[in-house]
């Protein structure tokens, strides 16, 4: 059976996956004040992140247009595919999924859809992109496949913090006054994706050793919760010897987790800075 995946440009593929002809990907976009627009990318990253320290007002990000689904969409259809799946950043955060349901709702008529709200970003999005493939492939029933995609975008938690507060104050997230008392004070503020999708705070932490250390915490409560394993995927905006540290620290505390890193891109690092990190913790799909 000959299956499209869609997904949009904050989940970060890898460019194995990109290169795949079945994988169709929409782009999210960055919008500077001067005029300058960039197209959502972890690649090459160094000129947007010298544009973002330097930018005030903290540029707009925006979603894929309508326009971007209805161009995918008839290209897989004049393909001849017999089912499309999407996966998309969380609806508590963006637009991009409540968009291509509206969209794609058009060629229902024409083969069967199955959309996947990821209840997050990045290397959630690749993980349900990657499981789909790989259960598809095994010829498994495109409708247990969409089930179980939605099991795993309820169950992965990804936790979330930042180098410093400041983006998070040019964006109206937090007052310019907190924002100096945490970063004289060090605060680390450790962010969740809640269960409707949405970034709130956890916990506020005081140094990096005490994120990482609540990091290998929350992952043996993980093990715990599921017996029959999970994944560890880190992701990270342009700190690759920090995070690779990072790695390191976590794998020592659990040698048996498979660690996976991923960059961050534009959309995502835009509103966390530079620096900005994140793990998921993503149970496997035999806990279900």
């Amino acid at each position: 059976m000959k299956v499209a995946i869609i997904t949009d440009s904050s989940a970060y593929l890898p460019s194995e996956l990109q290169a795949l002809a079945n994988i169709y990907i929409v782009n999210l976009n960055v919008h500077f004040s001067d005029g300058i627009d960039m197209v959502d990318s972890a690649v090459d990253q160094a000129d947007f992140y010298q544009k973002l320290a330097k930018s005030d007002p903290l540029p707009t990000t925006s979603q894929p247009p309508a326009g971007a689904y209805i161009e995918v969409m008839e290209k897989i259809t004049n393909e001849g595919y017999d089912a499309v799946f999407g996966v998309f950043m969380s609806s508590g955060i963006s637009g991009t999924f409540q968009t291509a349901s509206m969209i794609l709702e058009d060629y229902e008529d024409q083969l069967p859809i199955y959309l996947v709200d990821s209840k997050g970003a990045s290397v959630v999005e690749e993980v349900l992109v990657r499981h789909i493939m790989d259960r598809v492939a095994l010829g498994i029933d495109f409708e247990q496949v969409y089930q179980e995609a939605l099991w795993l975008a309820e169950q992965s938690e990804i936790y979330l913090t930042v180098e410093n507060l400041d983006n998070l104050s040019k964006g109206g997230r937090l007052s310019s006054g907190s924002a100096l008392i945490g970063n004289l004070l060090k605060i680390k503020p450790l962010m969740v994706f809640d269960e409707a999708g949405q970034i709130v705070l956890f916990e506020k932490l005081r140094t990096d050793k005490k994120v990482i250390q609540r990091w290998c915490e929350l992952a043996a409560d993980r093990l715990e919760q599921y017996p029959a394993g999970i994944e560890i995927w880190l992701a990270h905006g342009d700190i690759e010897p920090t995070i690779q540290s990072i790695k390191e620290s976590i794998q020592s505390k659990h040698p048996n987790i498979p660690i996976q890193i991923r960059p961050l891109g534009s959309v995502i690092s835009t509103h966390l800075g530079h620096g900005g990190r994140g793990i998921a913790l993503i149970p496997k799909i035999d806990n279900r």
